[in-house]
């Protein structure tokens, strides 16, 4: 995808979001809170808002470059992270529709949920599942795993559960 990039919308709770784009502009990187306020950043203003623990990412865009959206977590308890992005349909360098057209898919492994805890009590793991999927015309399917690039398969997500001891019988 070249020349023209995706508007953002990020909302992340508990913790904090750091943005940076190619040129190495950035919000919140190298351990740098930044303070709320408008940033230069992909070739658009992106405007960053903080309430406590609570933050907002923002962009009208279209950006011109790749985004790179880095959470750092400070605390054991993830509260989620809403973002939202459009993606032009038959976008032209002219800002123009032109006649439809079948869309490319794009293939893309993504963490699709949690499996359960691996034990009842006494400190386990839930690990998330790791699953490729295929994105066409602003939908999303899960698809068969070996249609994404294992090279780039990420590692799942692994959080502590059942911390409580175990009760003896």
């Amino acid at each position: 995808m070249s020349g023209v990039f995706l508007p953002i919308l990020l909302l992340a709770f508990s913790g904090r979001a750091a943005l940076k784009d190619s040129s190495k502009r950035s919000i919140n990187s190298d351990w740098k809170i930044e303070l709320p306020g408008e940033f230069q950043i992909a070739g658009t203003t992106v405007r960053y808002v903080r309430r406590g623990l609570w933050e907002k990412i923002s962009a009208k865009g279209p950006t011109k470059m790749p985004l790179h959206l880095m959470v750092l977590l400070f605390h054991d308890q993830n509260y989620g992270i809403h973002y939202e992005y459009t993606i032009p349909v038959n976008y032209t360098a002219e800002n123009q529709s032109e006649p439809e057209k079948p869309q490319d898919s794009l293939f893309i492994w993504t963490h699709s949920s949690w499996e359960g805890c691996s034990v009842q009590c006494g400190g386990g793991e839930r690990r998330t599942i790791v699953s490729c999927t295929r994105i066409v015309n602003k939908t999303t399917t899960l698809v068969n795993d070996s249609d994404c690039p294992q090279a780039s398969r990420p590692e799942p997500q692994i959080r502590r559960c059942n911390l409580h001891p175990c009760q003896s019988r």
